[in-house]
């Protein structure tokens, strides 16, 4: 179900989103780069790296999975569409998601913004790596099984070795930002709400390639 919490920072900022979406952008940050499938392509706060992304859904889900098996597959092309267009200005991607279950009141792995939102992060092999290394994963055979834990909480990656979640252990608020900001020696700035990123953000912009609208 389509629904807009009064507290929710997507909803109230970015144009599009949300039962009453505002229809222009109130800060740089908050403007749509690219409209897909149920999503939106955006900035965010605390990018912690040039070409930092997120892809924001246009209802107000509690994760990805929750968009179901008929409408991932959509996504999913969309976004290795987006992706084949940001890789040879960024570098390779790391694609990752703390979704939450049904309840939006329970503790959720990782998640501090209970809007569905995919984190595309610019990463190197060794943060690749140590992420693989730190959870017990288990393989998604395709974007569209996260339909499969709609209800539950996940912690998602995706990146050149292949997809995977996992669901058996309640992570701290950002934990995947924890380690990216670790692995470029900035632990300290992992928090969106702290660090906001500005000189990142804007380097991301200007080299940011053109989009079509789908």
């Amino acid at each position: 179900m389509d629904f807009e919490e009064p507290d929710c920072t997507f909803c109230r900022s970015l144009p599009g989103v949300g039962l009453n979406p505002i229809t222009a952008p109130s800060a740089p940050v908050d403007q749509i780069l690219s409209v897909g499938p149920h999503v939106v392509l955006t900035p965010t706060l605390g990018t912690l790296v040039p070409g930092y992304l997120m892809v924001v859904t246009g209802e107000n889900l509690t994760s990805m999975g929750a968009l179901g098996p008929s409408r991932l597959p959509a996504l999913e092309s969309w976004l290795t569409s987006r992706l084949s267009q940001l890789e040879p200005v960024f570098g390779k991607y790391l694609v990752f998601e703390h979704g939450s279950g049904k309840s939006r009141r329970d503790a959720p792995s990782g998640a501090c913004i209970i809007h569905a939102h995919l984190h595309l992060v610019p990463a190197n092999d060794a943060l690749i790596t140590s992420l693989r290394q730190a959870l017990a994963w288990r393989p998604l055979a395709s974007f569209s099984d996260l339909a499969s834990f709609a209800d539950r909480n996940y912690t998602f990656l995706e990146s050149e070795a292949g997809m995977f979640i996992e669901t058996g252990i309640d992570l701290p608020g950002q934990w995947i930002r924890r380690q990216v900001a670790r692995s470029i020696g900035r632990s300290g700035q992992y928090d969106w709400g702290v660090f906001s990123g500005e000189e990142e953000l804007q380097e991301t912009l200007s080299r940011m390639p053109q989009f079509a609208a789908r």
